[in-house]
């Protein structure tokens, strides 16, 4: 801790460590050494609330954790956890957990030394103070804020990790400053005048708070450095590299003396392998090297292969440097953040160039499988297309037939329909013959029957004691007799019957009722009745008139008689007309039914024919569907194959690139690598060293069996032809170093400075981002601190021109130290903290070359 901190290169180092082996094993010779002093040894109450020797593993794991919180809380600038920044995370963190414990840390810009510093200072609850440098700052703000973080240190006890780069160095009176500082824990006249009693007052009412009885100033002075030297904590953060570094190990002694030394340096070549392999472990690097010999690539697999090229390239650059240093007395300097940003920016394109091949092969899959598809749906259309044509035909002798049957029922409809006319005029005439029959039987029979009604009137109203009366008689009157003989001949076909007998007849109950219903069609069919009647009618005494005078029940009966067989005189007369009426129904019924038949025939045979109609409507619409159909199937087969054959050449050129594709990707490593050197290292060289690095590069990649495509233009291969374009038409030249300049201010991570001395570039930027809303200023300007707020918030370009020094204002902008809070992306400008917009970028330019 004490030696071996301050050694500054790697042969030192392991000098001490073998030296430190060599005298345990004298001092303890039974003691394994090497298991003793395993490296590395770091001990810390991180993980534990002991102060013990820790895991680095579970210690690297702890630390990333505890980085996510520090992100989110403090301040948005990644780290990455390789075992150097281990080793410095406890050393800064042993040193300030000792009273008057100060560290002086020197290394690399963007070696994270002030990352690593905020960040064990805000693990261990101190609170960060750094001055807001700026081009305006002086020593008088200088002492200010000393005095400020003095009384936080020593009157509020306060603890404080005061981190001070060597960036905030404006004058050498600031050193002066902090020299005293670190060598007395005061600085003399800091706080005379008025300050004074304003000091000693802060300081009487701290001892008061902490129960300590002061009396005079002397001891209230003396408690508030004492104070000062337990709670302030200074972190120096230096770069070998600067051309001051040397003459202040003679101008501050006690910046040497007092500190503990930290010597962080550049980083080793295993933090970069650490570095790479964190940053690429999501990436598939091995994409298109399935049938490359892994192995043969000069270490474990294809990855580490890319990971030592990475480091290789930083190596490369970095000894570039020192031959233009030679060769042209011009410093040139490599740190860690040019590596970082080689790595970001090949993260980024790979997967940018990835994404681009792959899309463009989908592209190419899917036009050439949608060419096989047409070509597919070709045969299935002209596959489909003959089957139309047979169920065409089809349909149409399905019609034909169709139309057949219905011309065939039409005419037997037709024949059916002249049959039913026929017969409708046959039953017609027969309806008039059978009226006219009926008429001249009803006309025969209206003679006789009003007189049977009328008979049968008279008799039902003979009365019983009329009946009773010629019952009684004992010898009635002939006329009397031969009524009632004619009676009983009638209806109870008696011959001659004897009185006594017919007194009997008469007393039967059924005897006027069976006058009344007597069967007058019966009657006439009886001969014999109708002969033995026929005497007593006959007979010129069988009147109504004269056998009334005998009786008055006899003459109703006379009459009965003499009209019932009149009546059946005429029924056997119109017999045969009746006969003739009934034959001619029946012919009639018979016809009816015949006609019925006949109508239900025709009936059946339209409905035929209509379902017949409906068939062939249908058949036929279905035809011509199908003719429709054809036609355009076949119109759409005959484009399809007009348009394969028209791209036959884009399918076999399709074909080719698709094959090539494989060969894009087994070398978008390489490619990657290379175009990635070009954006992060060499922007500061000039066109023969930037191919000296190139070539120094692609030979390795060969050595290391990293494909690389052979006739590689980064222009083209991180541009459009469009974008070039419009460079072109907004004055860039159109040479190659121009083209890889403007290459690199577009696809930046890093803030890039540019060295004009023509103009040409400032020029170029201020057309490309005109839409944008650029704005052009330097630091002279008096609104340059109201112009960068501006940019800031709003995402728009700035263009700082005239830029011989960097304001120190800028140094956070550079470093993008941003914080997130409440939803809100900040970044402190000053002692104020702007809104930071992702859009937001920033042009450095100077005509100093």
């Amino acid at each position: 801790r004490l030696f071996q901190d301050r050694l500054v290169t790697v042969e030192e180092r392991q000098w001490a460590d073998d030296t430190m082996d060599q005298i345990m094993k004298t001092a303890f010779p039974s003691m394994d050494v090497k298991t003793v002093l395993k490296r590395p040894l770091l001990f810390c109450n991180w993980l534990t609330k002991d102060y013990v020797l820790v895991e680095q593993d579970a210690f690297r794991e702890f630390v990333k954790a505890r980085l996510k919180v520090f992100y989110e809380e403090e301040l948005n600038v990644p780290l990455v956890v390789f075992n150097q920044v281990l080793d410095h995370v406890l050393r800064i963190d042993r040193v300030l957990r000792q009273p008057l414990g100060h560290v002086l840390l020197i290394g690399a810009s963007g070696a994270g030394k002030t990352v690593m510093s905020r960040f064990v200072a805000w693990h261990n609850g101190q609170t960060v103070f750094q001055i807001k440098a700026h081009r305006g700052y002086g020593e008088a703000d200088f002492e200010d804020d000393l005095r400020k973080v003095m009384k936080r240190a020593g009157c509020k006890a306060e603890t404080i990790c005061f981190i001070f780069d060597e960036s905030n160095v404006l004058s050498t009176g600031f050193l002066e400053l902090m020299n005293a500082l670190l060598a007395s824990g005061e600085i003399p006249g800091l706080f005379d005048g008025e300050e004074w009693p304003s000091l000693m007052q802060q300081c009487r009412e701290a001892a008061q708070r902490d129960g300590f009885m002061l009396d005079t100033e002397d001891e209230l002075y003396k408690r508030f450095i004492q104070e000062v030297q337990k709670n302030l904590h200074i972190i120096f953060t230096m770069n070998p590299a600067s051309p001051e570094f040397s003459n202040r190990t003679a101008t501050s002694p006690a910046l040497f003396n007092r500190c503990v030394i930290d010597w962080v340096g550049d980083w080793s070549d295993d933090a970069l392998e650490q570095v790479a392999e964190a940053f690429t472990r999501t990436l598939d690097l091995e994409i298109g090297q399935e049938n490359t010999d892994k192995e043969s690539a000069g270490a474990d697999s294809f990855r580490s292969a890319v990971i030592m090229s990475m480091v290789f390239v930083h190596r490369a650059v970095h000894g570039a440097c020192g031959k233009v240093a030679k060769q042209r007395d011009h410093l040139l300097f490599v740190t860690p953040r040019h590596y970082i940003d080689f790595i970001q920016q090949f993260v980024r394109v790979f997967g940018e160039k990835r994404s681009e091949i792959e899309e463009q092969q989908l592209h190419l899959n899917i036009g050439l499988r949608r060419l096989t598809e047409t070509q597919d749906q070709v045969q299935e259309l002209n596959t489909s297309l003959a089957a139309k044509e047979k169920e065409l035909m089809n349909k149409e002798a399905m019609a034909n037939d169709k139309l057949q049957q219905m011309v065939h029922d039409q005419q037997e409809a037709e024949k059916q329909r002249v049959k039913t006319v026929a017969l409708q005029e046959e039953v017609g005439k027969s309806q008039v013959e059978i009226e006219k029959r009926k008429e001249e039987v009803k006309k025969e029979l209206a003679e006789a029957e009003p007189a049977v009604d009328e008979a049968k009137t008279a008799v039902s109203g003979i009365k019983k004691p009329q009946l009773d009366e010629v019952r009684s008689m004992g010898n009635p009157p002939g006329g009397v007799k031969m009524t009632m003989e004619a009676i009983c001949c009638m209806l109870f076909d008696v011959a001659k019957p004897g009185w006594d007998e017919i007194r009997k007849f008469i007393r039967r109950d059924d005897f006027i009722p069976g006058i009344l219903s007597f069967d007058t069609d019966t009657f006439k069919k009886d001969a014999k009745k109708m002969k033995a009647v026929s005497k007593y009618v006959e007979d010129p005494d069988f009147t109504f008139e004269k056998i009334d005078r005998s009786s008055k029940a006899c003459g109703p009966l006379v009459k009965w008689i003499r009209a019932q067989f009149r009546y059946a005189d005429i029924l056997e007369r119109v017999g045969p007309l009746r006969a003739e009426v009934e034959k001619l129904e029946q012919a009639s019924k018979a016809s009816e039914k015949q006609l019925e038949e006949l109508s239900a025939t025709v009936e059946a045979l339209e409905a035929k024919i209509a379902g017949y109609k409906q068939e062939y409507a249908t058949l036929i619409s279905e035809a011509q569907a199908l003719k429709t159909e054809m036609g355009r199937v076949k119109d759409r087969v005959q484009r399809s194959t007009s348009l394969l054959q028209s791209l036959m050449g884009e399918r076999d050129r399709w074909q080719r690139q698709t094959d090539a594709f494989g060969s894009q990707i087994s070398t978008l490593v390489g490619d990657v690598l290379l175009s990635s050197i070009m954006m992060a290292y060499l922007g500061m060289f000039d066109q023969e060293m930037r191919t000296s690095v190139v070539n120094q590069v692609m030979q390795h990649l060969n050595n290391a069996k990293i494909p690389v495509k052979d006739d590689l233009d980064f222009a083209e291969y991180l541009t459009s032809a469009d974008e070039r374009l419009e460079w072109h038409n907004n004055s860039l030249p159109e040479d190659a170093l121009c083209i890889e300049n403007a290459v690199m201010l577009k696809r930046f991570n890093r803030y890039p400075l540019v060295i004009d001395p023509a103009g040409q570039a400032t020029e170029f930027l201020m057309r490309q981002y005109a839409g944008s809303q650029i704005t052009k200023t330097s630091f002279l300007d008096a609104s340059f601190m109201k112009h960068l707020e501006s940019a800031m918030r709003f995402g728009t370009p700035l263009m700082v021109t005239d830029v011989e020094s960097i304001d120190p204002i800028l140094n956070p902008v550079l470093n993008r130290e941003i914080s997130k809070t409440g939803g809100r992306v900040l970044i402190r400008l000053g002692d104020q903290e702007i809104d930071f917009s992702p859009t937001f970028c920033l042009f450095l330019s100077t005509r100093d070359s």
